[in-house]
């Protein structure tokens, strides 16, 4: 009897070192440091890569470089076991630049429309790619669901493969999304739609700074943005249709400024609807330097409080230059050129606005 218990206990032990080892061995697969994608590399492609790390987490900073080539995979990014600002996850082309590595979509049905969805991601930085939309019309080059933090997008291309001009194709999207620490930088994105982003709860710094927008319907548009610094700014905006510049039900502070809009067929350059709760003394909204050219309306307001509009030059062909709908507080206008080829004023403020000083401002118009 004596000898049946040790026989189980030896067992047991055997068991429980195996147990212990296997979970060394695990930690010991946490991925870290350098990693290449492509014939020849690490990983053949961009899915099996985001399976390991998908599997095994992160134990610190990871890269993963993909070699020049096309790469046509849909692929969702979750939340990443160790993912840190500090342990953060690059994924770029090895040669450091966008033109040697596409990475394509195909055809798409309604819910699986997108190439790159981050679900929950946090911490991941894009670099130097170049996101490739398939031949049918809706598609997302990059998709943003679930709670995503601290996601950055830089000097990459998106690219429509028919060059769709009617509003098809974005470049990124989010609907209903939770999204905080949003970048997007030095990226060029033609033909289809911009960035159209709603979050909810409502986003918080986003920015969107040095990036080109050509040949789309709207630029970036943002909904929902709550009370931190969001920035829009040094961006370049080229052949838009619609609006170059949107953002709906603002309660937070956001800074527009450096911005080139030459969109002579635009309906409206710069629209913001920021809702009576918007703004405060404390963190007062900026929209300065901006150079507008549009059809229609150049800056239009809607309910904004606490709001600096400074040092813009705007000139349109068939509307006002400004236009303040609705009602506002503490607006200051300062040092704008406001030009109009209509034959109407150059501003137009259709109900009180409360606390307005406008200084050093020169208008024209033939009226």
């Amino acid at each position: 009897m004596k000898r049946i218990t040790s026989i189980y206990q030896i067992i047991s032990k055997r068991v429980l070192i195996g147990i212990i080892l296997l979970n060394v061995s695990n930690l010991s697969a946490q991925l870290s440091g350098s990693y290449t994608i492509g014939t020849g590399g690490d990983y053949t492609t961009i899915q099996s890569a985001v399976t390991a790390l998908t599997s095994s987490g992160v134990s610190a900073p990871v890269t993963f470089n993909i070699l020049s080539g096309v790469y046509t995979e849909r692929v969702v990014i979750p939340e990443i076991s160790g993912a840190s600002a500090t342990n953060t996850i690059t994924i770029q082309s090895q040669a450091m630049s966008a033109d040697s590595v596409t990475w394509a979509g195909f055809n798409q049905n309604w819910s699986s429309n997108y190439i790159l969805r981050f679900n929950g991601a946090d911490h991941i930085i894009t670099k130097h790619l170049t996101f490739q939309g398939p031949a049918s019309y809706y598609n997302r080059k990059i998709d943003l669901t679930g709670v995503v933090d601290s996601v950055k997008v830089d000097s990459c291309n998106f690219r429509n493969t028919s060059n769709y001009t009617a509003g098809l194709g974005r470049a990124v999207y989010a609907s209903g999304s939770a999204i905080t620490g949003f970048h997007m930088t030095n990226c060029d994105i033609q033909y289809g739609q911009g960035i159209i982003i709603s979050s909810n709860p409502d986003m918080s710094d986003v920015q969107f700074i040095n990036n080109t927008i050509n040949h789309v319907t709207t630029g970036i548009q943002l909904d929902e943005l709550q009370d931190s610094l969001n920035i829009i700014r040094g961006n370049q905006f080229t052949n838009i249709t619609n609006h170059c510049i949107n953002i709906s039900d603002n309660t937070g502070q956001i800074i527009i400024e450096d911005n080139h809009i030459y969109a002579p067929d635009a309906s409206i350059g710069i629209y913001i609807n920021a809702g009576n709760t918007s703004g405060s003394a404390a963190h007062r909204s900026k929209v300065i330097n901006n150079l507008i050219t549009a059809e229609d309306v150049g800056i239009y307001f809607n309910n904004l409080n606490y709001y600096d509009i400074y040092h813009n030059t705007v000139n349109v062909r068939d509307s006002y230059a400004l236009q303040n709908y609705q009602y506002g507080t503490y607006l200051r206008l300062k040092n704008n050129i406001f030009s109009t080829e209509a034959n109407q004023a150059a501003i137009y403020f259709q109900y009180t606005v409360t606390g307005l000083t406008s200084d050093y401002n020169n208008l024209y118009t033939p009226y």
